[in-house]
């Protein structure tokens, strides 16, 4: 198993456990990369930054060139339009 890619398959079958439409690594990043934008993928983004851990989710962003704090602005704007509070906004990156 390739374990650089293997927190991925972990990160995706946490997003899409509970929907019936599942989305793959590279649309995950497009809704993270464009959050605010009006998409039918907040329940999965929700889970990225609320159930994933913040090694992974800095890991996944970094595949996707983004930096840490690039991620980091994506949580904060995430959790000013969801009203949810998410840990990866609070520690200093």
């Amino acid at each position: 198993m390739d374990t650089v890619r293997y927190p991925f398959y972990t990160i995706l079958s946490t997003v899409n456990a509970p929907y019936r439409e599942h989305i793959d690594a590279d649309l995950l990043a497009e809704c993270i990369r464009e959050i605010g934008e009006v998409n039918k993928f907040t329940g999965q983004v929700w889970g990225f930054f609320g159930e994933v851990p913040i090694p992974h989710q800095i890991a996944f962003a970094a595949h996707y060139s983004m930096s840490p704090k690039e991620l980091q602005a994506a949580a904060k704007r995430f959790s000013e339009l969801s009203g949810a509070y998410f840990k990866i906004c609070e520690i200093d990156l």
